[in-house]
């Protein structure tokens, strides 16, 4: 198991073709749950608070280094 670089736990799984591959980026690959709640949170779906606040923190560190795909 390798860490999520969003939740920053440890259930990413060795294989990627069990993970989910971030909104963020195409090339950065995340665990299902956080892949399950980035799909939720784009399509504007009831999430729990907490997890917009950790949406909000993952798309800040993509901006940080210039990989955001926002306009």
């Amino acid at each position: 198991m390798k860490i999520c670089p969003r939740c920053k736990r440890k259930c990413l799984e060795n294989d990627n073709v069990l993970n989910s591959v971030s909104h963020q980026d195409p090339k950065v690959y995340i665990c299902s749950v956080c892949g399950l709640m980035e799909g939720k949170v784009k399509l504007g779906a009831d999430v729990p608070k907490s997890e917009l606040l950790l949406t909000e923190e993952f798309e800040e560190s993509f901006k940080k280094i210039g990989l955001s795909n926002k306009k």
